[in-house]
């Protein structure tokens, strides 16, 4: 397997890659998936960041 630097650079690429390499359904659907739970988490991570700002900035007064 060679990876080539677009498909290291991009995760969701690198999903829709795999899954076109399968060619089924089932490889798209998974794909489509991966790439909402990733979607997902990372903005439940950005919120919480978020939230611990603002606690932070209402702490210090």
């Amino acid at each position: 397997m060679n990876s080539s630097p677009v498909e290291t650079l991009d995760g969701a690429g690198a999903i829709f890659t795999f899954a076109h390499q399968l060619g089924t359904v089932k490889g798209i659907f998974w794909a489509m998936c991966a790439v909402l739970v990733f979607v997902v988490v990372s903005s439940i991570i950005h919120e919480i960041r978020v939230g611990a700002k603002v606690s932070r900035r209402r702490d210090r007064r």
